[in-house]
């Protein structure tokens, strides 16, 4: 799809307004970003778009375009979906929208079990990232803090096991539960972060 010329075109401050939008955390915000920008991809490859991700690319620039100008958006999110969606009817009346020969198209049904392959893929690749990540958090930890993780979630009664544990360690339930909650935290902060350094 050739998009129309505009005189207007995405410049840095542009980019930094939407992503303060999406999230005040600079880095959260970038993961926004993708996360819409895929989103919208997938919406275009959806309505067998060709050359689906430049169009989410623009629309993604037209509702940059919208904040600068001052518009006012509850959810952007909802919003580039919108502009999406007016993008798509604009891009079906033009005449190179079919232009695409029909051979090059594959059938729906082939299209749907391509992208669900792809996604499969992608979500056991994340799996392994995350797993991999715990691995490597767990084994940051000091050996008793491991030990007291191993033996309050692993084994038969979960009640009793760790009622014992908290007598043999001279805690009470809730003192041995705000421990564990303490090191499961520091477990998610690690695993975070190493999700975000892959």
């Amino acid at each position: 799809m050739k998009l129309q010329p505009t005189e207007w075109a995405l410049d840095p401050a542009g980019l930094d307004l939407l992503l303060r939008r999406l999230d005040p955390d600079r880095e959260q915000a970038g993961e926004g970003y993708l996360r819409l920008q895929l989103r919208l991809t997938v919406y275009f490859e959806g309505q067998r778009c060709a050359n689906a991700e430049l169009l989410a690319d623009e629309a993604l620039n037209r509702l940059t375009r919208r904040l600068q100008q001052g518009e006012e958006i509850a959810d952007v999110s909802r919003y580039a979906l919108g502009v999406a969606r007016n993008l798509l009817r604009e891009y079906y009346r033009r005449p190179e929208a079919s232009a695409a020969p029909l051979a090059d198209l594959l059938p729906v049904h082939e299209w749907q079990a391509q992208r669900k392959a792809e996604h499969q893929a992608q979500s056991q690749a994340a799996a392994e990232q995350r797993a991999d990540c715990m691995r490597r958090c767990l084994a940051a930890l000091d050996a008793e803090s491991r030990e007291l993780l191993r033996r309050y979630f692993v084994g038969g009664n979960l009640v009793e096991r760790r009622r014992a544990l908290a007598t043999e360690m001279g805690l009470s339930a809730n003192a041995l539960s705000l421990r564990v909650f303490r090191l499961r935290e520091k477990l998610n902060h690690c695993g975070a972060a190493c999700l975000r350094r892959s």
